[in-house]
């Protein structure tokens, strides 16, 4: 197992140029065909970057979703947006691995992919 932490995102808000920094983002896994909910809501560090989801030693295997807090940001900024949130559903099938989940925002478009 890799000494990196398992989860990472990075939220880049290109309608600034700039990284999305202190945006909520809460955690859930897919359990019993059900989202189990963290108990803590996170929030992206003055670069827009959170890694620190899930620990090492954590079981990590299976479907997650991050929601991430967007109108709550855009709102911070004056600013109006399409979506309220963004949620993104994404598997991790090996604790060998990281996932890193960037998020690149505008008030009226998203995007993702995986990382590195």
């Amino acid at each position: 197992m890799s000494n990196k932490l398992p989860l990472s995102t990075h939220v880049l808000d290109t309608t600034v140029g700039q990284p999305g920094k202190n945006m909520k983002i809460k955690l859930f896994k897919s359990k019993d065909n059900y989202w189990a909910s963290s108990s803590t809501s996170f929030v992206t560090d003055e670069n827009g970057r959170f890694g620190e989801f899930l620990k090492i030693d954590d079981e990590v295997c299976g479907t997650y979703k991050l929601k991430f807090e967007v109108e709550e940001y855009f709102k911070s900024q004056e600013k109006e947006c399409l979506y309220p949130f963004v949620e993104i559903v994404f598997k991790i099938s090996s604790s060998n691995e990281h996932y890193h989940i960037p998020l690149i925002i505008t008030p009226y478009s998203y995007s993702t992919y995986r990382g590195s």
